[in-house]
């Protein structure tokens, strides 16, 4: 389908949370679906023995790719499906933080900015918003 018909859309975006606000604003349960999904979290329930139930993912785990997310969160939202996350602080209960177009974008232009926390690339090469 394309989007670009819709109303909604004809505007010119001043940052990519009025982006996501569009999307949200007809795929309203899209919204809530991904922010319960561990793709957006980085964290999944899990029982250990002797200690219980605890939330372990990849925001408190150490990884093969870039070793310790919590001092590199900026860098890893370059490629992950939200905005803003570079510190403990992120609000991960904002629909507004998330990305729609880093998995949606179908003009091959799509670019987010490196250690910006998620954010698109904007000036040349990027988005204008």
């Amino acid at each position: 389908m394309d989007h670009s018909k819709f109303e909604i859309l004809q505007k010119d975006f001043t940052n990519p949370h009025e982006i996501t606000a569009a999307c949200l604003s007809c795929h309203t349960e899209r919204g809530e679906e991904l922010m319960h999904s561990a793709h957006f979290t980085w964290e999944r329930e899990a029982y250990i023995p002797g200690r219980g139930i605890t939330y372990l993912g990849k925001k408190n785990l150490i990884n093969n790719f870039c070793t310790g997310v919590q001092s590199n969160e900026g860098s890893c939202m370059k490629c992950h499906a939200g905005y803003g996350w570079s510190d403990k602080t992120f609000d991960f209960s904002n629909p507004y933080n998330i990305d729609c177009i880093v998995c949606h974008d179908n003009t091959g232009t799509y670019e987010k900015a490196s250690g910006a926390a998620g954010y698109p690339k904007t000036g040349p090469g990027g988005p204008d918003f």
